[in-house]
């Protein structure tokens, strides 16, 4: 119980800044504009409280249809359980490569093979005007 409340208390204090940053700004905004004092208090405070329910919803809500199409696009390919497998591996990778280097020792870049990394590359990069079709 006690790891508990001390997990607790330092997740508030390790957030706090996220939320003073994010939140603040509106709060201060909502309570300090010339016309907040014409406003009763109540009716800014569930202005501030319901945009941030409306916002947080329709981005779990967006955030969870992308979710949700990219484990059903997975299933249908069949892919699903190697692509969890990999990223597992490479979370384990990147946290074993992590403590290595804060321990101290000296750890090579990790590189990718050509053909996956030229892979990567071109799904990332944005399409490029100057490409013309082949047939023309």
């Amino acid at each position: 119980m006690t790891a508990l409340l001390i997990t607790v208390a330092l997740a508030s204090l390790v957030g706090s800044p996220h939320c003073a940053g994010m939140c603040g700004v509106f709060v201060a905004f909502a309570t300090g504009a010339p016309d907040a004092r014409a406003i009763p208090q109540r009716d800014l405070m569930l202005a501030y409280h319901g945009g941030r329910l409306l916002t947080y919803t329709l981005l779990g809500a967006i955030t969870g249809a992308i979710g949700g199409a990219i484990q059903t696009g997975g299933a249908l390919l069949g892919v699903q359980q190697a692509a969890a497998v990999a990223a597992g591996a490479i979370m384990v990778l990147f946290g074993l490569t992590a403590i290595a280097r804060h321990i101290g020792l000296t750890v090579a870049p990790l590189s990718i093979h050509t053909p996956f990394k030229r892979l990567l590359m071109n799904a990332s990069a944005p399409p490029c005007p100057c490409r013309r079709s082949a047939g023309r």
